[in-house]
């Protein structure tokens, strides 16, 4: 598809958002597939190296891109608002009870699950819940009943709707310290403060270029004593609760709403679409259609 664009002069642009140069360094599970010479990770580099235009989200990830990228576009990343139909805090309920949990893919960082552990045995008050591909090893020692456990949903509509329906008070975002961690975007504070929660997230990149510590989210070492901290500091300061919410839905609706990153995103679309002039006359699709045809004629016969 890249070799057919390039031969008719169709603009492409190539979105990456997981630093694979790195996944096959730095996660050994994955070296059989992204390090050089494998040909998945040299696929990624042909087409990122032909492409047009090459997007990404994040800093670090785009400092890696840059070398190999012939033009290299960097924007926020987006969460459609629209789909969590329960939002920050404005009144918390008179349920004496607190949930808190994870939802996302599997960690290796391992310690805030142990503090969740540590919180679940002692006290009662406090509901967990885990929507991911497995429940981590950690929880799976509570007793039954003890976790309400969801598998992760591949529907993003099916996705938001469930984590706003459990209602969630406080989630966490635990991350290691690799380079690969540090290029991911920070979807999961969008999406922890479009379903209404209040975050706790591990103190590195990416989180630490978009959270401040006590304003919009927590931050916590890699220390399950400190994690269990910054999580019970959030489960007993109902009002702490409420601002941090807020403020952080105040900040994900002018930054990163779909609405509000929408105009930049279409303006680099458009820029990158420049076309040729050959077909004045013909709508973008319909020339398309018309190379594609001419190039299947030419290799299919």
């Amino acid at each position: 598809l890249m070799d057919f664009c390039n031969a008719n002069n169709i603009p492409t642009l190539y979105m990456l958002d997981d630093n694979w140069f790195w996944l096959g360094r730095e996660w050994t599970e994955y070296e059989p597939l992204f390090t050089p010479g494998k040909p998945v990770f040299e696929q990624f580099m042909y087409c990122m190296k032909n492409a047009n235009t090459v997007l990404t989200y994040n800093s670090h990830l785009a400092d890696d891109l840059k070398p190999h990228a012939k033009r290299l576009v960097v924007m926020p990343t987006n969460v459609d608002l629209t789909c969590f139909p329960r939002q920050a805090h404005t009144e918390i309920s008179n349920d004496a009870s607190v949930t808190i949990g994870y939802v996302g893919s599997a960690r290796k960082n391992t310690k805030p699950f142990q503090a969740l552990v540590e919180i679940a045995k002692t006290r009662p008050d406090v509901k967990i819940f885990v929507m991911s591909n497995t429940l981590p090893d950690e929880l799976a020692i509570l007793p039954a009943g003890r976790v309400t456990f969801r598998p992760y949903q591949n529907n993003y509509a099916t996705y938001a709707a469930t984590v706003c329906e459990v209602a969630p008070d406080v989630l966490i975002a635990p991350l290691g310290h690799t380079r690969f961690e540090a290029s991911k975007c920070p979807n999961k504070y969008l999406e922890i403060t479009a379903c209404g929660a209040v975050g706790v997230y591990s103190n590195a990149p990416p989180y630490t270029d978009f959270i401040r510590d006590g304003d919009n989210g927590l931050l916590a070492d890699d220390d399950v004593a400190i994690w269990r901290a910054q999580i019970e500091r959030l489960i007993d300061n109902t009002t702490l609760r409420r601002e941090i919410a807020q403020r952080a839905l105040n900040n994900i609706k002018s930054e990163f709403d779909t609405k509000a990153v929408l105009p930049a995103f279409l303006a680099i679309l458009l820029d990158a679409a420049k076309v040729s002039e050959r077909f004045p006359q013909m709508s973008l699709s319909a020339r398309l259609a018309q190379k594609w045809r001419s190039f299947k004629s030419r290799v299919f016969g």
